[in-house]
């Protein structure tokens, strides 16, 4: 007899509220205005860590506003490093290490040296906002390697080359200890070309015909990448450097730009 009763209630209860349009229409009424403040909150919210998403939730590691060159991600322990960073936007931004100390020599060409730990380092971007705060806009990973032996027609890496001395050149280790040089036995060159980057590889220390073509094209100031460079130490034990980097500069022409010294 109770449940009768009960589902008798809840007929009684059901039939009030569909046979009453105004309660039904507040009752919808009140359910959307609760569910638009709901949204509201959370959009407001969103807003809100949208604005502060770089500096307090995530930090990028890639900003199209910021240009770095060399591109390759590769710093040298033990050695000066040149590095060239620029804000298209024409934002006045700070630079900061995680790993040696990084000094300004010019407007664009910030210098890095005290690298001892190999591994990876964070070059970090903080920009000023209208409120004169500096905030965290960009964290750049950077491998630290140690500085290659290898030298490619005598030149050693982070220096300045003609291109037809590197066309007509060889690349080899040099041993200063033991007053010996090796030569590589492999390398790949990394370029852009129609639009993609492409690789093309060499089964000895001279360039290949394909590399030799990409290379007479080249404009002073042109870098060229050379990676996993191979060889065989005087011992016959074989290694691998990460990265050979040269500048292309005219005949008689200096060019500082990325000199290791």
């Amino acid at each position: 007899m109770t449940k009768i009763k009960h589902a008798g209630l809840c007929r009684n209860v059901r039939s009030r509220w569909l046979g009453n349009p105004r309660g039904v229409v507040g009752f919808v009424r009140a359910g959307s205005l609760l569910f638009l403040l709901f949204l509201f909150s959370f959009s407001s919210y969103a807003q809100v860590t949208k604005t502060d998403s770089v500096t307090h939730f995530k930090v990028k590691y890639s900003d199209d506003d910021y240009k770095f060159f060399p591109e390759d991600g590769y710093l040298f322990a033990g050695s000066k490093n040149k590095l060239k960073i620029t804000n298209t936007r024409g934002v006045k931004f700070e630079v900061k290490l995680t790993n040696g100390s990084i000094t300004k020599s010019t407007d664009s060409i910030f210098t890095i040296e005290g690298l001892s730990n190999f591994g990876v380092t964070l070059v970090s971007i903080f920009e000023t906002d209208m409120n004169g705060k500096k905030k965290l806009a960009l964290n750049k990973p950077f491998t630290v390697v140690s500085f290659p032996k290898v030298k490619f027609g005598g030149v050693a890496c982070d220096s300045t080359m003609p291109a037809l001395i590197l066309a007509v050149g060889t690349m080899s280790v040099y041993y200063k200890s033991i007053n010996k040089k090796v030569p590589v036995t492999s390398f790949k060159m990394e370029f852009y070309e129609k639009e993609k980057f492409v690789s093309d590889s060499s089964a000895n220390n001279r360039l290949s015909k394909k590399m030799m073509a990409y290379v007479e094209k080249l404009k002073p100031g042109s870098l060229v990448y050379l990676s996993n460079i191979k060889y065989k130490d005087p011992n016959g034990a074989e290694h691998t450097e990460p990265v050979y980097r040269v500048f292309i500069i005219k005949d008689k022409e200096v060019f500082k730009f990325g000199v290791n010294n």
